[in-house]
């Protein structure tokens, strides 16, 4: 999206996202780049689950709506109001971490390389849908995933220290 409120993208955003100026010359500004992907999403017909590599998008673009004054019709209002997936969060939490994977991270796992360049909104899109793809997928999480998630679950090891011990090694001959 084409900057609003300032000369260009600033230079911490651009190392970071590898967005430059250029790049932006005929690009959409927020209220009309997000009403091209609403008109995108009512337009399939179907029930649409918005899934996000955590909850930060949400929070950001619900803050850009705000501020550019976005004007949010009946089915638009019925769509952004549901709830987002954090798929960041179901990922962690299924497979038993307590802290919070990067999408590059999460796709090692999976045996996937990252596609594109990191933070970049559509590459960022496209792995996420991959990533998505093979945790939903049984067959295709019991042959990445599925190693992991038993690993990182804990084991029964019994409840006293006798049960830790096998007695038969000191049996006496």
């Amino acid at each position: 999206m084409k900057p609003e409120y300032s000369d260009g993208i600033v230079k911490e955003i651009s190392r970071f996202t590898g967005i430059t100026d250029d790049m932006m010359v005929n690009a959409p500004k927020f209220n009309e780049a997000l009403r091209m992907f609403t008109n995108w999403c009512l337009g399939t017909d179907d029930d649409v689950t918005i899934y996000a590599w955590s909850e930060s998008d949400y929070g950001q673009i619900s803050k850009e709506m705000i501020l550019k004054e976005y004007e949010v019709s009946e089915q638009e209002a019925e769509l952004l109001g549901n709830a987002w997936s954090d798929f960041q969060q179901e990922f962690d939490s299924h497979l038993g971490f307590e802290r919070q994977l990067s999408l590059k991270m999460a796709l090692d796992m999976a045996g996937v390389d990252f596609s594109g360049r990191e933070h970049d909104a559509l590459d960022d899109a496209r792995n996420t849908a991959v990533l998505l793809q093979i945790f939903r997928d049984e067959e295709l999480f019991d042959k990445t995933l599925r190693k992991i998630k038993e690993y990182t679950e804990p084991t029964e090891i019994g409840n006293t220290i006798g049960s830790l011990i096998v007695f038969s090694a000191f049996a006496c001959a």
